[in-house]
């Protein structure tokens, strides 16, 4: 019998890379939108107000289920009197050795998205 860990493993090596880097993304993006929020003391209503959309709007975006677009991400940001920057970096480690598999890289990715099941 597998066990729970071997279980998804053989889920999440099926996800495409594409999948994965639309995943890590979204949770990304929308976690440093909440922290942001939580660091000026903005509720989700209050986002809405400023961005004239309904509570429900904002909270759907931040679940980190939505497709959000460049626009919406720009209305909050925008919202919050913030800013955003974004970097793109290789796979490669900071100390610019790479991982020992490909293997190795799509498992640490995918323990990501397996987090948030």
């Amino acid at each position: 019998m597998k066990t729970i860990d071997e279980f998804f493993g053989e889920i999440a090596a099926s996800i495409p890379e594409e999948e994965l880097c639309y995943y890590d993304l979204c949770f990304l993006i929308t976690r440093e939108i909440s922290k942001q929020m939580n660091r000026k003391g903005i509720s989700q209503t209050q986002l809405a107000k400023k961005i004239k959309k309904t509570p429900a709007f904002v909270s759907r975006a931040l679940s980190g289920d939505q497709n959000l677009t460049l626009k919406t991400i720009a209305c909050f940001i925008t919202a919050l009197d913030s800013r955003m920057e974004v970097k793109i970096f290789s796979q490669e480690l900071p100390t610019g050795e790479h991982l020992h598999s490909e293997g190795k890289k799509k498992s640490i990715k995918r323990s990501r998205i397996l987090s948030k099941i």
